[in-house]
């Protein structure tokens, strides 16, 4: 699956798509490199949530 849309979302004309309606920038990585970014991702905005004492 992750092939399958990795060659979907490499298609110029899905990529211009995704970017002039979602203004999406597409990082097209594998598993182990989106693992790591994800993990970033959690670790930075889990510390907003905190330092500003946000709740659901």
């Amino acid at each position: 699956m992750a092939t399958a849309s990795r060659e979907i979302l490499s298609e110029p004309a899905t990529a211009a798509q995704l970017k002039d309606t979602q203004h999406m920038t597409l990082l097209l990585q594998d598993g182990a490199a989106f693992k790591s970014f994800f993990d970033k991702q959690v670790a930075y905005w889990g510390k907003v949530v905190r330092d500003n004492n946000i709740r659901a």
